[in-house]
């Protein structure tokens, strides 16, 4: 090895593809040439997974190499183009899965050029190199092209200071490039084809199963529709019939009662179509939750004294107010609190407790308001807990849940929940049901 120290080290010092030109020490083995290629050849179209391991061996022994190996070209995360070490054979195996930077390396200047590249001690130029083990004394790099683009390098390495390159080598790993390009397209070919027989297929699954939920809504929606409208006309029938005063009430009671109802229907579906499109605005105002929950429990008061079910409200008197949209929020309590009315039995409890959650960081303090609403006597399946807020789903199979509505409550709730920039989570244990929602609060310094 000849010292270069005592100057900067310029990329011509290391590149002696010069000597490329010179005498041939060998003579061609077109015989294991081409045994070698017949079996790549077998090992693409039996295993292509393997193809490039079987061809840096293969170029380690035809060239008498140190080590082979194969850098394809690949786009970070970061966006950055590297050279990564994709299978390599022999004596810097322990690198594969390494990477150069394309606009710094010697598979890089191979393809800015076009044409084989031959290096002599490339840890002189390319320091990084100096931490490779072997130290490699010559490199000689193909580019692996297809169709004019590169796709990467083909490359062995010398270890021994013996041991040098020549144009015998050129030709072995050009032909052998020529080949590996072609195979890489091949591959890369199928992946495509294959990804998009897979993203046909996922699309064509999707579109059946929207067109099974699509039929399911409106299975459901028809017959959530007819049911209060055929209520409505046999009351409206009755009502012809009726010759006293407290029978014309009771069906005036189921009119308006079956009217109250399609109505109800109506506007979830508006109401959720609203907020899938994105056209809901959120205008906050600072409500005081000790004040604002009793009243919105009021109904639900009488509901569960009807059902012998016991009602809570668990809220501390020094709360911090909320700083949210009253009428979103409003529906959020209604539908979790109507839920736990129709699915808690007789003698069950139901417990709506609020709390505030403080939250340090280095940047600011501030706090989160967190809802709970937990109701006792009825449990959600597990495999059902992981669908509850999908739209127009039911828990199936389950008696105490074969209730009415569309299934569109709790996909309400979340769609709601997260235009108030909050989460929600369900849990369901030892016949429990407990939804928990939590809220942006302000900062508690402005509470104090």
């Amino acid at each position: 090895m000849t010292s270069l120290s005592s100057k900067q080290i310029v990329l011509e010092d290391i590149l002696i593809t010069h000597r490329l030109l010179g005498p041939v020490s060998r003579l061609p083995n077109f015989q294991a040439e081409n045994a070698a290629l017949h079996s790549l050849a077998r090992q693409m179209v039996d295993q292509p997974a393997t193809m490039l391991r079987q061809l840096v061996q293969m170029a380690l022994k035809l060239c008498h190499a140190g080590t082979a190996g194969v850098s394809l070209l690949e786009t970070t995360e970061t966006g950055e183009v590297i050279f990564r070490w994709t299978c390599l054979a022999g004596g810097l195996a322990a690198y594969e899965q390494g990477s150069t930077p394309r606009h710094f390396s010697p598979c890089g200047i191979c393809i800015d050029r076009g044409a084989p590249q031959l290096y002599s001690y490339p840890e002189q130029y390319f320091t990084y190199f100096q931490q490779a083990k072997p130290t490699i004394v010559e490199g000689l790099v193909i580019p692996l092209l297809a169709q004019g683009q590169p796709l990467g390098t083909i490359w062995i390495v010398s270890h021994d200071e013996h041991c040098h390159f020549d144009a015998e080598d050129v030709r072995v790993m050009t032909s052998l490039a020529d080949f590996t390009a072609a195979a890489l397209c091949n591959s890369q070919a199928r992946y495509i084809a294959e990804a998009a027989a897979a993203q046909e297929q996922a699309a064509r699954s999707e579109a059946e199963m929207a067109n099974r939920t699509k039929d399911d809504f409106l299975s459901t929606v028809s017959h959530e529709l007819r049911t209060p409208m055929t209520n409505i006309k046999m009351a409206i029938q009755m009502l012809k019939l009726a010759k006293h005063a407290e029978q014309r009430d009771r069906y005036m009671q189921i009119l308006s009662k079956e009217c109250d109802r399609e109505i109800e229907l109506i506007n979830d579906l508006l109401d959720f179509q609203r907020l899938e499109a994105g056209a809901v605005s959120v205008e906050l105002e600072s409500l005081r939750l000790q004040d604002w929950l009793p009243s919105i429990l009021e109904p639900f008061q009488e509901r569960a004294k009807e059902r012998q079910q016991n009602l809570q409200l668990n809220i501390p008197a020094n709360l911090p107010p909320l700083l949210s949209m009253e009428n979103g929020l409003e529906r959020i309590v209604a539908e979790l609190l109507n839920n736990a009315c129709k699915y808690t039995p007789s003698g069950g409890e139901i417990v709506v407790s609020v709390r505030a959650i403080a939250l340090a960081s280095r940047f600011e303090k501030s706090d989160q308001i967190e809802l709970t609403i937990q109701n006792s006597g009825c449990e959600i399946p597990e495999p059902a807990l992981a669908h509850i807020f999908e739209k127009f789903y039911r828990v199936p199979s389950h008696d105490p849940w074969k209730q009415g509505g569309t299934g569109l409550g709790l996909a309400l709730v979340e769609k709601l929940v997260a235009l108030l920039k909050g989460q929600i989570k369900v849990e369901s244990r030892a016949n429990q049901v407990v939804f928990r929602v939590t809220l942006p609060g302000k900062e508690l310094g402005e509470m104090n």
